[in-house]
């Protein structure tokens, strides 16, 4: 492992985070989103990277909204890294993962995932009859 063994809770500034993601987003998938998608779209992935960062030490862009077309890993200190320094980063990282929750009472992202896959298979959405039955 780099230097990231020992993580610290320093963020970088809102403006500073912007600038280094505008500077490695499709233009189309960042400031050009505004308005389309929301008012504000590149100041919410932004606020959004921040509050990754501050939970994990580490964040990343993916290779659908990176320009360059890979995942780009990055830590609090706005240095790209590897994917395995990031990792490293989240399980040093000083954070309360589970919210307060015991390990017993987190479930996996299979077990909470909602999928439409078969109707009722998750509770909570509606599926309209007649959509999964084979044509005859």
């Amino acid at each position: 492992m780099t230097s990231h063994q020992s993580p610290d809770k320093r963020l970088p500034s809102f403006d500073a985070l912007y600038a280094f993601l505008k500077a490695r987003y499709r233009t189309d998938r960042f400031e050009g989103r505004n308005g389309a998608w929301c008012q504000d779209y590149s100041r919410l992935i932004t606020q959004g990277a921040l509050e990754h960062l501050e939970l994990r030490g580490s964040s990343c862009i993916g290779h659908f909204e990176a320009g360059r077309g890979d995942v780009i890993w990055y830590d609090a200190s706005l240095e790209e890294i590897s994917y395995e320094d990031a990792a490293a980063i989240a399980v040093a990282w000083p954070e309360d993962r589970n919210h307060g929750r015991s390990e017993d009472a987190i479930a996996s992202h299979h077990e909470s995932a909602q999928t439409m896959a078969k109707p009722g298979a998750a509770s909570g959405i509606s599926v309209q009859p007649g959509l999964f039955e084979e044509a005859t």
